[in-house]
């Protein structure tokens, strides 16, 4: 909620999303200010129930997952081990 004291200088997306040529704004970024202060506010996007409850499993799996192992299972280890053998001989 924007406070009537402040007026919005600028919004900007930041994370959006595209599904059958639509475009949804995810969250964005709004730079607000009075005469003596500015103040930056990230919106997100309410979720619908259905929604909510995808968004927390996800979540939930993710937490329970074993961390190391989802990275050698996508070669993330040896890929970081490579890049970082390469910037210390750069």
């Amino acid at each position: 909620m924007i406070d009537k004291n402040f007026r919005e200088l600028e919004s900007y997306p930041i994370i959006t999303l595209k599904n059958n040529g639509r475009e949804y704004k995810l969250s964005e970024a709004k730079i607000l200010a009075t005469s003596s202060e500015i103040r930056y506010d990230i919106i997100e996007a309410e979720l619908e129930d259905d929604e909510k409850k995808i968004y927390y499993k996800a979540l939930k799996e993710i937490k329970n997952s074993d961390a190391e192992e989802n990275l050698k299972k996508f070669n993330i280890i040896s890929s970081l081990d490579f890049i970082s053998k390469t910037i210390a001989v750069s």
